[in-house]
């Protein structure tokens, strides 16, 4: 109503407006210049209440204003002015909350569209790891979801079969927890220990000097500091297979990369498992070690690719047969090469001090159908020793078993599982 209504008192009977309309326009036409339009309220009309006596509740009929007061800005602010402007909306559970948070219709849909966002990556993430599990490109992890980087390096013994096993992780795995790398499993002598072979062997060592990296593996006889390895007993054969599977599951090993490689008893453990177990192993290593158990290999298989370190001055390979013990060897673990060919190579290597160590070389036999590659370390000593080489253990000494079966691990990493009657081809020359 402007100011002429209400002196004249022209206005309608109390009751007959829901909601009185305030004319800003007219009032705001009577109004000095520069004066505050709401710095003072008008005189009720007649039948209604004052506006200092109106109930603040947001229920009750608000003032409503005009678009010219609107576009002049006249109005408060809009978190203090909401329980007017949408007094006359439905008001839901959520409109009250809202209201009383102040929060506006822009916020709400940017919350919402955020939430929206957030959810729809998170099912695209499992969607694609569930995608990867069913292809068989990823191995669902254990129980933490996301592993802690740990203390770097980490050794841990586990338990399998009843069996101590000492796990070496260096430090490139320790710092990155989905990091999935190869396994060498190291395999110690009669009377021996999973404690002294690490330390001899120098693989813990390796592993943690090695740019690839790889986690050292070492586990103990049926019979800890016993004379032999099982070879055909069932229980070894379930051993290993339980032993591989662990490490896929718990450590993130790559199945399709686990070696195996032994001293003394070990080494002829490890040739015997590249026949009778090669669907567990990718390729067998043999220090000082020769063949034994002939009578129980699985004479069906194709064998894996399979190195030998041999010191022709060695006094336990002597009492087993000596240089026949290593033509024997040598023609079993090439035993699909009918035409028993020469090696396609030699090197010699740095064999160190002339006075301890008489020569070293490398011999290399190259992949043929249904024959894996083969590679001979031929080496000796001046001084008898039976000792795993390495200039630690054998003075003068100017190379290393452990380096160069690692050398030899990597270059076959490759070689195609096959079955009992393939002909496989592998085209990789070994270094």
């Amino acid at each position: 109503w402007s100011k002429t209504a209400v002196a004249q008192g022209s206005l309608p009977c109390p009751g007959t407006m829901a909601s009185p309309t305030w004319n800003d326009e007219l009032y705001d036409s009577e109004q000095p210049h520069g004066s505050a339009r709401h710095s003072s309220s008008p005189p009720s009309p007649p039948g209604f209440p004052s506006e200092s006596s109106a109930p603040s509740s947001p229920e009750s009929s608000p003032r409503r204003h005009s678009p010219r007061a609107t576009w002049k800005g006249k109005l408060p602010k809009e978190g203090l002015e909401a329980p007017l402007l949408n007094a006359s909306a439905p008001r839901g559970s959520w409109d009250r909350v809202r209201t009383r948070l102040g929060i506006s219709s822009s916020a709400t849909f940017r919350l919402t569209a955020a939430a929206a966002l957030l959810v729809g990556v998170l099912v695209g993430a499992f969607c694609s790891s569930a995608v990867l599990v069913l292809t068989g490109h990823l191995t669902p992890p254990r129980v933490p979801w996301w592993p802690a980087p740990l203390e770097s390096p980490r050794r841990t013994t586990i338990q399998v079969h009843g069996r101590n096993v000492t796990i070496y992780q260096p430090s490139l795995v320790t710092t990155s927890p989905w990091r999935s790398v190869p396994a060498v499993i190291v395999l110690h002598g009669s009377d021996d220990t999973i404690q002294a072979i690490e330390n001899n062997s120098g693989f813990s060592a390796l592993a943690e000097a090695s740019s690839d990296g790889f986690v050292a593996v070492y586990p103990e006889m049926a019979t800890p500091g016993g004379e032999t390895w099982g070879f055909s007993a069932p229980w070894e054969h379930a051993f290993f297979q339980a032993l591989v599977d662990k490490l896929v599951a718990d450590f993130l090993i790559r199945r399709h990369e686990v070696f195996v490689c032994g001293h003394s008893n070990g080494g002829t453990m490890a040739i015997f498992m590249q026949r009778n177990m090669a669907g567990i192993f990718q390729a067998v290593a043999s220090v000082e070690g020769g063949i034994g158990h002939m009578e129980e290999m699985d004479n069906r298989s194709l064998g894996r690719p399979t190195m030998l370190v041999w010191n022709h001055n060695d006094p336990v390979l002597a009492e087993f047969g000596g240089e026949k013990l290593y033509r024997q060897t040598l023609a079993e673990v090439r035993r699909q090469d009918h035409l028993q060919r020469g090696a396609s190579f030699m090197e010699p290597l740095n064999a160190g001090n002339g006075a301890q160590i008489l020569y070293a070389e490398k011999l290399s036999w190259d992949a043929l159908p249904a024959q894996p590659p083969t590679s001979v370390i031929s080496w000796s000593s001046v001084a008898p020793t039976h000792h795993w080489v390495n200039p630690t253990n054998v003075p003068g000494a100017a190379f290393d078993a452990a380096s160069l079966i690692w050398d030899f691990f990597q270059a076959v990493e490759g070689y195609p599982q096959s079955n009992a009657r393939g002909t496989l081809q592998f085209s990789a020359t070994i270094p």
